[in-house]
Order: C-alpha cells, then sequence, then structure tokens
C-alpha cells in the first residue's frame, strides 16, 4: 500500500540530510525496514522568523505544534542545501540519486519520488556512502546510476546493485549547495541533527524547502510533488 504523502516526502529529506550532512549511514538496502521512534527523529521544520549568529528561529506550520516557536543551532560544518525541481529524466549515468518509494522485491523499489544530489557524505566520490535501505518503512535504492534500462534505474548503493523503476507518477527534486549565508526569513527549512538537553537540535545539514500555496508545508511535505510521507 502507497505510503501517506508526507512521510515519503520528510523521508527524502532525512536520506539527502544524512547524505549531505555527514550522519550515520541508513540501514543497507534490502533491510528489514523498522519502526522510527518519534524521539530519535532528531530534525525540525517551520517557517524561518529571525536567524541571528548561528541560531535559527522557526515557527513551525504543520502538526500538533503548529504556531508555536522552535529553532536551531548551525556549526561551520552544517550543510544547506537547497530543494529545487528537477525531471526523472535528469538522472543519468553517473549521477548520484535515491530512489525512495515501496519495495517490491529484495534489490527493487517502485520510486515514487528520486532525489538528485551532487555527492554522499565525503564528497563527489562517495555517493554510495550516502545511500539507505528503509526508512520509515519505505524502500529506498540510492548510489551512482550504474545503467538504466527502459524505467529501470541500477545504482551501487552500499549494499551492492539495486534498482529502482520510476513511473508517469514519479516525482523528481534535486538538492543543491547553498550556503548558511543563504537563510533569511521567511524560508521554509528542515533541520537535522542531535538534540541537546533542552530538545533544540544542533543541526548537521538544512534543506531550503520551496514555500507552497498555503504556507510553508501546507502539503505536509518536506521534499515536494511526491506521490506518496512523515514526520
Amino acid at each position: 500500500m502507497r505510503a501517506p504523502t508526507a512521510i515519503l516526502r520528510l523521508t527524502g529529506v532525512a536520506l539527502l540530510c544524512a547524505a549531505c550532512g555527514g550522519g550515520a549511514a541508513a540501514p543497507a538496502t534490502g533491510a528489514t525496514p523498522q519502526p522510527t521512534q518519534r524521539a530519535a527523529r532528531n530534525f525540525v521544520r517551520g517557517e524561518i522568523v529571525q536567524v541571528k549568529g548561528d541560531r535559527v528561529t522557526l515557527t513551525v506550520k504543520t502538526g500538533p505544534d503548529a504556531g508555536s516557536d522552535t529553532s536551531f543551532s548551525m556549526t561551520p560544518s552544517t550543510a544547506v542545501k537547497h530543494e529545487q525541481d528537477a525531471l526523472v529524466s535528469d538522472a543519468t549515468v553517473g549521477s548520484c540519486v535515491f530512489g525512495v518509494g515501496e519495495r517490491i522485491g529484495t534489490d527493487l523499489v517502485a520510486a515514487a519520488q528520486v532525489v538528485l544530489t551532487d555527492h554522499g557524505p565525503k564528497g563527489p566520490d562517495d555517493c554510495r556512502r550516502g545511500s539507505g535501505g528503509s526508512l520509515h518503512h519505505l524502500g529506498v535504492a540510492g548510489g551512482q546510476i550504474t545503467a538504466i534500462n527502459g524505467d529501470t534505474y541500477t545504482v551501487n548503493s552500499n549494499a551492492g546493485p539495486q534498482r529502482f523503476q520510476v513511473g508517469g507518477q514519479t516525482k523528481a527534486v534535486r538538492l543543491v549547495d547553498a550556503g548558511a549565508s543563504s537563510l533569511a526569513v521567511g524560508q521554509c527549512v528542515t533541520a537535522r541533527g542531535p538534540k541537546d538537553s533542552s530538545g533544540e537540535v544542533t543541526a548537521k545539514s538544512v534543506v531550503i524547502s520551496p514555500n507552497v500555496v498555503g504556507g510553508c508545508f501546507a502539503d505536509n511535505g518536506g521534499l515536494r510533488g511526491a506521490a506518496g510521507g512523515g514526520g
């Protein structure tokens, strides 16, 4: 059964935040999905209302905490990415991509969303180390594309060769380097990293998402355009 839209979209953000921010690798592709405990979801998201030094304050726009303020801090190593619309056809041999969707085989994912990025946590030659297996009960096939056969893409994931299939409803986004100086009031962001004793996140990575009709994350997503997503 297709996953809720918010889970799939936020999974894309969490996965790529892990890749671009040097977080721990996700389980090997093909691993049995495990329930994700809310306490382990070390991210915050909302609309920026203040940027002061290395501390960013957000207004939460969705969920039970909607209307409340939260914040995260940054360090010199915090990776900031900007989400942009892309085409599935942008994914070519050599590209670093993540197909996220329903796992329909031990080495095959039916991708509702394709996320393109420039590299894994260690740099341009490290794409496969940023790949994952399962998050929020969804399948992930990620790594550098080694072959394309019709609608099926093969990647050299950290668990060996994996494949994902695309279809007419598959959406694509690209994450590009932005830099901390690009953060500004009014932007929609998701920040991921460890929490301190007060619950504030120290961001290893931040993704800036486009504002949508109705305000930040009004479509309940982080990465837009997925057909399936939580947070």
